[in-house]
């Protein structure tokens, strides 16, 4: 190798050094001037931007206010779907010194009314109260075992997807090894029992719906859909 070569090696090699010092220096000297917080999905319900800035705020360390690496970002966007409420996050930055921070708030289902009262999401993750939200959900009154509360999500998913009994069943109850459903336009108690002849069930109990809105002086206190192919009523 002569001498042009390696001068022009050398000058090459000069060159990539310089430019990825430059980016580093101008990485290091860009700083984050504001912050946008974005929901997704429906408008904010527990959280609002102010609470997402303090969130923010009382980080550990001062990452947020200043040029990040994506292990940093990765570890605060972590930092932000730990917090209860918090389905998911995205963190990510735009040369223009702007901090976007994208949420995804979990959306209740059910409400448990116990000793200690929450939310359940579709994930069976607990959600606390909010001064600042009440969901319109069914509620799940008494203490809910943490076995059954994969059953009681799978139960409000499953009749969710009826249009009829989305907008009836309004309570649930644990008795007996069994849920006892409340409902909003008869005053009967239903015994559902456990997850298991889902469909047979739901047919069951419209019918019984049918059979006593067109028998109104016939009054019920607890109908049982347990039974194999029939309802017991009491």
């Amino acid at each position: 190798m002569d001498r042009s070569e390696i001068y022009y090696l050398s000058l090459i090699l000069a060159l990539l050094t310089g430019s990825i010092v430059l980016t580093q220096l101008r990485s290091k000297d860009h700083i984050i001037n504001s912050v946008e917080v974005v929901f997704k999905g429906k408008n904010a319900r527990f959280l609002n931007k102010e609470i997402v800035n303090k969130l923010l705020i009382q980080s550990n360390d001062s990452l947020f206010f200043q040029q990040k690496d994506m292990v940093a970002l990765n570890k605060v966007e972590q930092q932000f779907i730990n917090h209860p409420v918090i389905k998911n996050a995205e963190l990510y930055t735009v040369p223009q010194g702007k901090l976007y921070i994208e949420i995804e708030e979990r959306l209740p289902i059910v409400r448990i009314q116990a000793n200690t009262s929450f939310y359940l999401d579709e994930a069976v993750q607990k959600i606390p109260l909010s001064e600042r939200f009440t969901a319109k959900v069914p509620l799940f009154y008494g203490e809910l075992k943490e076995e059954n509360m994969h059953a009681l999500v799978q139960l409000i998913s499953r009749l969710s997807s009826d249009a009829f009994l989305a907008d009836e069943v309004i309570d649930y109850q644990w008795e007996n090894n069994a849920f006892i459903i409340g409902l909003r336009s008869y005053p009967f108690e239903v015994v559902w029992g456990q997850n298991s002849a889902f469909d047979q069930k739901v047919e069951k109990l419209k019918r019984f719906c049918a059979y006593a809105t067109k028998n109104k002086e016939k009054t019920f206190n607890r109908i049982n859909l347990t039974y194999e192919n029939q309802v017991v009523a009491r």
